[in-house]
């Protein structure tokens, strides 16, 4: 299945003995010295507080355990954004003597932050090619900050991720291989937690530490995570410019001890291969089904309406909600006389001499339909009121005025750059309940509601709402069956 309907790439390593000339990472004694031109792609000199340290860029089996040890901090981040195309970017800063004596000229509005402020100042980052998503970066700029400063050093590594920090300290203390296996970023929580312990053998330490992000906080560890943000940022919008220039790419393929798989594309699979396979099949059954002719509710809105539906729906709900992910409310059977067979018919619009699709039903202005919607509205306002909210009600009274369709449109936003077209179709989407999760979280911040543990929240009742409207509005557009 891996290779001939996910399209992977298996590849099995050979097992390598200890004393082998080519051994895997972990079976790599660590250096006792500066690793040389030859076993890394750069060394550098920093000057701490405390005194000079040396750092070396990609030397992934450990060194220095032979060189005195500091205590020093460092402050790592990441970098992502999915569009127009996938990037990512690492970044490291060093708690060194300038950025002890120069933190408190450092911008606290980020935005007014540019280069001229950091001369002299210890940034390191660099583009990622080998991962995507800015969870991975979090890691890689942690492994690049353990790997970079001799063994017996003391770490203080300061990041704004805390499911980095936790998912660091979940695969150090578990047991059990299968659920290191399982995790997210696996290769790159492997490499960590073989810096980590060779640290240890060396007599280091490593002390993770949370920062809070995007702040306008004055203090060091808040300068310094605004550094190592806008060097990340500068990284993924300048990929050809890492610093320092030589930095490679991480080895990922390295850090996988036994066996790898790379997706269609060349990317490595570093999470759970059962997860990563199944959401390709469910990318590839939703490709699969929006291809589909007059399949307009083919989208991840109408798979996140079914669960709402499953999880609080009635039985006639659940029936309602099969005939609009099918877009097939507009059909029935209707038999010309007792004895005929029945024949397959279309509800039809007499206004505008089309069929009434749901699309057509959720902008036809004939009157009929025009009153149908502002019951619907009616209704999704008087629930939406009921959750005596005042940021609801004033939002409600500011919006009183539209029209049902203006109010998705408010509440749901489509895309910037959408045709029109595609905004009939999402209007009609969101009418019936099928947005997003992503776009309900928007909505819930719109209107100021707050998140609860409460189930079904106000807007999957919305979703509700929508699903028994037009179960209603088809079942009176249909002729009555013979008797």
């Amino acid at each position: 299945m891996a290779v001939h309907k996910l399209g992977w790439k298996l590849s099995l390593d050979e097992l390598h003995r200890p004393g082998s000339r080519h051994r895997h990472l972990t079976q790599v004694e660590p250096l006792d010295s500066l690793p040389d031109v030859s076993q890394c792609s750069s060394t550098a000199l920093v000057d701490f507080s405390d005194g000079v340290a040396p750092l070396a860029h990609d030397h992934w089996t450990g060194w220095g355990k032979q060189i005195a040890p500091l205590t020093i901090h460092l402050y790592t981040d990441g970098s992502h954004v999915a569009s127009p195309e996938p990037q990512s970017a690492w970044s490291v800063v060093a708690c060194d003597r300038w950025l002890n004596d120069n933190f408190g000229a450092i911008p606290s509005d980020e935005q007014l932050l540019t280069p001229a402020h950091t001369i002299g100042a210890t940034l390191i980052g660099s583009s990622v090619a080998c991962t995507r998503g800015v969870y991975p970066a979090e890691l890689q700029a942690i492994a690049r900050a353990l790997a970079m400063f001799p063994l017996r050093f003391e770490l203080h590594i300061h990041s704004d991720s805390k499911a980095s920090i936790a998912a660091i300290a979940r695969y150090e203390q578990s047991i059990f291989e299968r659920e290191r296996l399982r995790m997210q970023a696996r290769p790159l929580l492997f490499l960590i937690h073989h810096l980590l312990a060779t640290k240890r053998e060396a007599g280091g330490a490593v002390h993770f530490h949370h920062v809070k992000a995007h702040t306008d906080g004055e203090d060091i560890d808040s300068v310094g995570n605004r550094l190592a943000d806008f060097q990340a940022e500068r990284s993924r919008t300048k990929p050809d410019r890492s610093r320092p220039l030589s930095l490679a790419q991480l080895p990922l393929s390295s850090l996988e001890p036994h066996f790898r798989a790379h997706v269609e594309g060349g990317l490595q699979v570093i999470d759970d291969l059962r997860r990563t396979s199944k959401l390709q099949l469910k990318a590839s059954a939703l490709e699969k089904w929006r291809s589909k002719p007059d399949q307009v509710f083919a989208s991840l809105g109408v798979i996140d309406l079914g669960r709402a539906v499953l999880k609080f729906g009635s039985p006639a709900q659940q029936c309602a909600f099969v005939h609009l992910a099918t877009n097939s409310f507009h059909f029935y059977w209707q038999p010309e006389a007792d004895d005929d067979p029945a024949t397959l018919r279309q509800v039809h619009c007499d206004h505008c001499d089309e069929v009434m699709t749901i699309t057509h039903a959720s902008d036809c202005p004939s009157v009929g339909m025009t009153r149908l919607r502002g019951l619907l509205q009616a209704s999704i306002f008087a629930s939406l009121a009921d959750t005596k909210l005042d940021s609801v009600t004033d939002w409600l009274h500011a919006n009183r005025h539209l029209t049902l369709p203006a109010v998705m449109l408010r509440l749901f936003p489509p895309p910037p750059a959408a045709p029109p077209d595609e905004v009939r179709c999402h209007t009609a989407r969101c009418m019936i309940g099928a947005f997003t999760l992503r776009e309900s979280n928007a909505a819930d911040k719109l209107l100021g509601i707050p998140r609860s543990n409460l189930h079904p929240s106000p807007l999957e009742r919305v979703r509700l709402l929508c699903v028994d409207h037009f179960a209603h509005v088809f079942t009176t557009l249909k002729p009555a069956p013979l008797m």
